[in-house]
């Protein structure tokens, strides 16, 4: 049971306050609520505005549900993945919000105190769900997917260069035995690289491309985009924060597709990105990138 009440840095979040509040009193969508740090700055900063939050892991929620308590009357918290919004709406019995923000990025819980094999800093099994309700774990793909499978997801998911040379010490290396753990993994990744060279572990884009193969992360971020508008009040604004050029790309096409159908004006021609300051007090947030829309 979960019952640690640390909250992560929330990324960029007076650039999200200034992008996505424009109505105080409003009804705010936050899909991926988390440990509830940009909630909380939210509900601190606007008395009147409310939160309806979601995330896909059922553990991080109960911290969320103990990091909001106090704001408990101005807070629902339900148990769903982002693409499923339009379905929570319905269970909430609203039509419409005055916005809705997403912050792709991985928790501090995920990666420090899930257990999940987020990390390749801690030896743990290679699991990387967010939620139980699904069954396909990173070690299953790690043992029993093909080569060709493995080198698709590492290409497609990681963009990582070495993914064939990566792929087939995998199957050498399984061929001794079951890869289970964190630890092993990045090992063999380490033997192609040679050791480690520059600032980014050599591990980072094979860790990146599994999870997201597991979650199926860009899937449910197009089923997300796709839908969004729909929920949203006329003046209503999207906000989303991304971290890798797979997920900003999408984002960034389809914000600029409905500019295009004159259903929303862009409020960020440009990303937004963290100040310097920011990144040298949270690294993590280094490589975040902020798009908004406001529905027309």
């Amino acid at each position: 049971m979960v019952s640690e009440t640390v909250v992560h840095f929330p990324v960029m979040v007076e650039e999200v306050i200034k992008v996505l509040v424009w109505k105080e009193d409003g009804v705010y969508i936050d899909g991926t609520v988390g440990e509830g740090g940009h909630a909380r700055a939210l509900l601190e900063r606007f008395p009147h505005l409310k939160i309806i939050g979601l995330d896909w892991d059922e553990e991080i929620l109960k911290v969320a549900e103990d990091n909001l308590r106090e704001f408990h009357d101005r807070v629902t918290l339900k148990q769903a993945n982002y693409r499923e919004v339009k379905k929570v709406m319905k269970t909430v019995g609203r039509e419409k919000v005055s916005g809705v923000f997403l912050d792709l990025g991985l928790s501090s819980f995920h990666l420090e105190r899930s257990g999940r094999g987020f990390s390749f800093q801690r030896d743990e099994f290679l699991d990387m769900r967010f939620s139980k309700e699904t069954s396909l774990t990173a070690y299953d793909i790690v043992n029993h997917s093909s080569l060709e499978e493995l080198v698709r997801i590492f290409e497609e998911f990681g963009e990582e260069r070495k993914a064939q040379a990566i792929a087939e010490a995998i199957g050498k290396e399984r061929k001794k035995g079951e890869i289970r753990s964190t630890a092993e993994l990045r090992e063999i990744i380490w033997k192609v690289y040679g050791g480690k060279r520059g600032k980014k572990d050599p591990a980072t884009l094979v860790f990146q491309a599994l999870r997201i193969a597991v979650n199926r992360e860009l899937e449910n971020l197009k089923g997300f985009l796709d839908d969004f508008l729909e929920i949203l009040e006329s003046g209503g604004r999207a906000v989303i924060i991304s971290y890798h050029s797979l997920e900003d790309r999408l984002v960034k096409r389809k914000f600029l597709e409905y500019s295009k159908k004159k259903f929303v004006h862009i409020l960020t021609p440009k990303p937004l990105l963290p100040s310097s300051l920011e990144v040298a007090v949270n690294p993590a947030s280094r490589s975040a990138k902020l798009r908004g829309v406001e529905k027309i």
